[in-house]
């Protein structure tokens, strides 16, 4: 029988120790992951949180299963503690509150205060929170470490809040004295990093992801968090610093998996230290020595850079910018090097464009755009587009002196000189100032005449009914605020082709704002939507009509028709490919094309993929229905009948018949017919870059790309 009590006994005492042991480890371990959780997490980490879970669960089964044992204490302890890192305030302030009333003379009472006022604080009990402190205060209650650790935390936390930065350092640097382990130091760094990175103090910032080096031990964090501090060092252009440590870096081991990016960090540092000559010494050896990394792409789009702003030499730095996209074409690098050729071809069109519409020998003087208008956008590109600000500044003073009477150009480019060089350091001797000029010159130009605040705060009322989707009530309220306004028109345009779909009413009231005699704020944005879309248009009439007259010719194919018809029938096919060409395009709306034809037409070659996929097609059936002088449709290939017979056009198809389009879409282009293009040489205000821009995304609405503007034209 005795024996029986005893292993009763001890069976008991097991299993309920074993129950709060197991709340003890799992709250240890919570503590550990969220003292040593990264500085970037901000949420509570997902392994931490199940370890809380299980420390709440087993201390909650301690309490409910023995709550005579001498474990009752803690278990209220790690239920409070552990309800507070869940950010479970209420909880943890009433397991605290029991905890202390049960066990007034606890050891935890003090720190069961302190915790008690955060969870007041959090709860925005501030009065409670100032109570549970003076308490403290008043009593003159001697903290130990740990408890001077928590006390600073909070005062800590209460100052960030506040945005008092000195009394967050304070505290801080106080809970950092109190720290009694690594953990609570990495805890304590980990927080000045990230109110020092949310404050922008960087100075303060590499202080202390130094510190957190110093004290981690698992290689693979520290590696991060020193890589993370170049970044910061960089921010503060610690160029000694930087070029030092990486290269101390390079003989670590540790580091050897990091070797190429280190080198091209490296570069990069003498490149912000316009040191080009070690920076292209760099880049050379990477590019020389690795292939089809993101590291070689950056280096050979570091490469044209230099070049840009060594000598812009446009074939060098073209080719630089070729072999970074092709490095690694979907690296950030490789898409700005795409973007960048795009730019280099768009300012080489202009220039070559410029120098056509100033040689007065040339037979293509009439068809390209003003040579003022050029030369602006060319002056334009070089600043907003390379940065190179002498370049911009010789063309803008070469527009002034060849073309001094050109309104609006000569007049813009007066104001983006005085917002360039505002001290004036470009000007010859004897003017006073860009801006004297502008206003003597051109008195009734004003950048502050094309503010569009005006626009916005109007169309406020209009904006929230289209935000609501109340479209009709849009339409007809922005009819009331704008009655008697010249932009009504462009507005109405731009509300059918956002909202409405209507390609009718867009073009007939974009149109009707072209045709305006007066200043108009968004000429240049409706001359690219009317040349964009009578572009769009012609090229999905020639599709279509192309793809009928295809489906004639192959049908008379497969009927055995002479081959003198079918070739005839393969010429009216180009006679549409002739007719539609941009060539022809460029002719008709030649005074509406925005900026350089060229860059213009590259702009817009993504909307000939559809009738290039015809035009292969087309190819490869006329190629090949005679081979070695033989025309015999029986003895095709099997590819060649199965493409014939697939480009027939059956009444059992949907959308069968492509007339009804072309009528919808021909109709469009008759819209044109009536553009009377005003000559708008004294009047026409070309908004800059760098104004007080018009622009519809500053009213909140749709930023559409050019590829939505297509809307439903062939639908």
């Amino acid at each position: 029988m005795c024996r029986l009590v005893l292993i009763t006994f001890f069976t008991f005492s097991c299993a309920y120790f074993n129950t709060f042991y197991n709340a003890q480890d799992a709250f240890k371990n919570a503590k550990i992951i969220i003292d040593n959780k990264k500085y970037t997490e901000t949420d509570l980490p997902i392994e931490a949180k199940k370890f809380l879970d299980e420390a709440i669960l087993n201390s909650k089964i301690t309490l409910q299963n023995y709550p005579n044992s001498k474990w009752v204490e803690e278990a209220y302890y790690i239920l409070a503690v552990s309800s507070l890192l869940k950010e479970d305030y209420k909880g943890s302030k009433e397991y605290f509150s029991i905890l202390m009333e049960t066990f007034p003379e606890s050891n935890y009472y003090t720190e069961s205060i302190l915790w008690l006022s955060f969870c007041e604080y959090s709860l925005d009990n501030v009065d409670s929170y100032n109570n549970y402190i003076s308490k403290l205060i008043v009593t003159n209650k001697k903290f130990n470490r740990y408890q001077s650790y928590i006390y600073n935390q909070i005062l800590a936390k209460v100052s960030i809040d506040k945005n008092n930065t000195e009394d967050v350092y304070k505290y801080l640097n106080l809970c950092l004295k109190n720290s009694s382990s690594d953990s609570e130091k990495i805890n304590i760094y980990n927080q000045f990093i990230n109110y020092s990175e949310n404050i922008d103090d960087y100075n303060t910032l590499v202080i202390y992801l130094e510190k957190l080096y110093d004290i981690l031990t698992d290689d693979r964090e520290k590696k991060n968090i020193k890589l993370t501090a170049l970044e910061f060092h960089k921010i503060n252009k610690n160029y000694s610093y930087l070029i030092a440590e990486i290269e101390r870096l390079l003989n670590l081991s540790s580091f050897n998996d990091k070797r190429l990016f280190l080198n091209l960090e490296l570069g990069k540092i003498y490149y912000q230290m316009k040191d080009y000559s070690s920076a292209k010494q760099i880049f050379y050896n990477i590019t020389s020595d690795n292939s089809k990394k993101k590291e070689t792409a950056e280096a050979f789009y570091l490469l044209a850079k230099i070049n840009i702003e060594e000598s812009f030499d446009f074939s060098t730095t073209k080719e630089l910018l070729e072999k970074s996209k092709n490095e690694k074409s979907s690296s950030k690098a490789g898409k700005l090097a795409k973007k960048t050729i795009t730019k280099i071809e768009a300012l080489e069109d202009l220039i070559y464009e410029y120098n056509l519409s100033t040689n007065i020998d040339s037979s293509q003087n009439n068809e390209v755009l003003r040579a003022d208008s050029l030369l602006f956008y060319i002056a334009e590109s070089f600043y907003f587009d390379f940065s190179k600000i002498d370049s911009s500044i010789l063309r803008y003073k070469e527009l002034i002196e060849k073309f001094p009477n050109s309104n609006p150009y000569a007049a813009m480019s007066l104001y983006a000189l005085n917002g360039i060089d505002p001290i004036n350091n470009f000007i010859d001797p004897s003017e006073s100032s860009w801006l004297d000029i502008a206003k003597q010159k051109f008195p009734d130009y004003s950048i502050e005449n094309i503010s569009s605040q005006k626009y916005i705060d109007k169309l406020l009322p209009m904006l929230d009914l289209v935000n609501s989707d109340n479209l009709a009530e849009a339409y007809i309220l922005l009819d009331e605020i704008l009655k008697n306004d010249t932009e009504l028109s462009f507005y109405k345009g731009l509300f059918n082709e956002i909202y409405f779909y209507d390609t009718d009413e867009m073009l007939i009231n974009y149109i009707n704002y072209a045709n305006t005699d007066s200043d108009k704020r968004n000429i240049d944005t409706v001359k690219e939507k009317l040349s964009s879309y009578y572009y769009i248009i012609n090229e999905d009439i020639k599709n279509l009509k192309a793809q009928a007259k295809l489906s004639d010719c192959c049908d008379k194919i497969i009927n055995n028709y002479d081959l003198d018809s079918i070739y005839f029938c393969f010429e009216e096919i180009n006679d549409i490919d002739d007719y539609y060409s941009y060539d022809s395009v460029k002719v008709r709306i030649n005074e509406i094309i925005p900026g350089s034809p060229s860059s213009f037409k590259r702009n817009m070659s993504h909307f000939d993929i559809l009738y290039n996929n015809f035009q292969s097609k087309f190819s490869f059936i006329s190629d090949n229905i005679v081979v070695d002088s033989i025309y015999s449709p029986n003895s095709f290939s099997d590819s060649l009948k199965k493409m014939i017979q697939s480009s027939i056009i059956t009444n059992d198809e949907n959308n069968t018949n492509p007339s009804s389009k072309i009528i919808d879409l021909d109709r469009y282009l008759s819209r044109y017919e009536g553009l009377n293009f005003v000559d708008t040489s004294k009047n026409d205000i070309k908004i800059s870059k760098e104004k007080d821009i018009m622009k519809f995304e500053d009213l909140n609405f749709e930023n559409l790309e050019l590829e939505k503007l297509k809307l439903n034209l062939t639908k």
